[in-house]
């Protein structure tokens, strides 16, 4: 796997897979269907004003990893400037990007991801390929840890959207949770969208992760980071269970 990435594409995937499962999670939580514009728009309405903080909740972390070689030097600089700064969202954010370049690329993304899902949609692979915020620049983490980022990006996403909706749901859908990855990994490891046709033809999932991922070395990785994330969170969270039979 490659020592980097570029830390535009990186960055707007890691942006879209946060919408993607936060969404999802809300939608999951109301037994609503995500396909559906008039109920995603429905029961997102309850939940706009959520999604800046769990944004930063879930996307401080992975940027500030992905980004910045000390994570020290980014506790220094917060704590220094805590309480000084009119917009303290802002601030930390540009920490965690470490270039303005990168920070207003993030905006954008978070805007333009944010203005689709108040139209009741989520972007598309192909769609997503056409419109990110393009650029050059290289990630701190090399392709392995950028992965595992991903997939921590996508369940503690769809934890929060459950987390927020208050509905008493306590076990992820397994079945979005596959479905979410398989998306993510294409947007991220791929450096135009794949073709869709080729995909819809295929009818096993680890075929599926495969054609997105491309290699096995990328999907066992997803893999052993998804088994380690869904037992972070079932220790950590009050998730009772990976598998929603439980619930």
């Amino acid at each position: 796997m490659k020592d980097c990435l570029n830390s535009y594409q990186t960055l707007s995937a890691m942006v879209h897979a946060f919408f993607e499962a936060f969404a999802n999670g809300v939608v999951d939580s109301y037994k609503a269907d995500i396909r559906n514009s008039k109920q995603l728009k429905q029961v997102m309405l309850h939940h706009y004003e959520d999604i800046s903080g769990c944004y930063a909740n879930v996307m401080f972390p992975i940027l500030s990893v992905l980004n910045n070689k000390d994570a020290q030097a980014v506790e220094k600089k917060i704590n220094a400037a805590q309480d000084k700064e009119d917009e303290p969202m802002a601030f930390v954010f540009k920490i965690a990007c470490n270039t303005p370049e990168l920070y207003r690329a993030m905006v954008e993304e978070y805007r333009r991801n944010f203005a689709q899902l108040l139209q009741g949609r989520i972007f598309t692979v192909q769609e997503h390929f056409e419109q990110y915020s393009k650029g050059e620049g290289r990630t701190v983490t090399n392709e392995e840890q950028t992965i595992r980022l991903l997939v921590r990006t996508v369940i503690r996403s769809y934890v929060e959207g459950m987390r927020i909706s208050k509905r008493g749901k306590r076990s992820l859908h397994q079945a979005t949770i596959l479905r979410l990855l398989i998306t993510a990994a294409a947007i991220l490891i791929n450096d135009e969208a794949p073709n869709l046709q080729r995909a819809a033809a295929i009818d096993d999932v680890y075929e599926y992760f495969l054609f997105a991922c491309r290699t096995t070395e990328r999907c066992n990785v997803v893999f052993s980071e998804m088994d380690n994330e869904m037992k972070l969170q079932v220790a950590t969270t009050g998730i009772i269970s990976t598998d929603d039979r439980a619930n």
